[in-house]
Parts: C-alpha cells; structure tokens; sequence
C-alpha cells in the first residue's frame, strides 16, 4: 500500500467546536470524527485556537479526570501558567 492510498481515505474535512464545549465533548467529538485536531470558534464563527488529542490528554494527566468537564477554552493554559 502507498502511502497516497493512506491519505485519500483520510478525512479531509475540517472538524470545529465551540468555546463553551467541554473537553469531554472535545473529546468524544476528536474520536467521532476520527481526527487527531479541532478547531475552537468563537460564538461569532471566528477562529479562536486549535485543541488536539495530544493537549487533551496531557491538560487531564497534569489538571485530574474533573478537567474534561473544564471549558476547552482554559485547555490552553498550560498547568504552569497564572
């Protein structure tokens, strides 16, 4: 197999959540649509940052299981920060 076979079964649509989702919904949305990244929109429809599987996982090791009801705008912030 090549890897240009790999890559045209991909998804190639953009998948985005809103800032007021949890990191649960995040999550189950990153698994849904089988994409390794989101886009986060603000209410207005406007880009506002993007949250992958990778910053989901390690905000939840550093911050507890309680992080995934956390707003996925605050995911972000890394641990360390004010």
């Amino acid at each position: 197999m090549r890897v240009s076979n790999i890559l045209n079964t991909k998804n190639a649509r953009l998948a985005a959540i809103s800032l007021d989702s949890s990191n649960r919904q995040a999550a189950e949305m990153i698994a849904n649509e089988r994409v390794g990244m989101l886009l986060i929109v603000d209410a207005g429809g406007e880009l506002a940052g993007m949250l992958s599987e990778r910053d989901i996982v390690r905000y939840v090791a550093a911050q507890g299981r309680d992080s995934l009801e956390a707003r996925v705008n605050w995911i972000d912030r890394r641990p360390e920060d004010p």
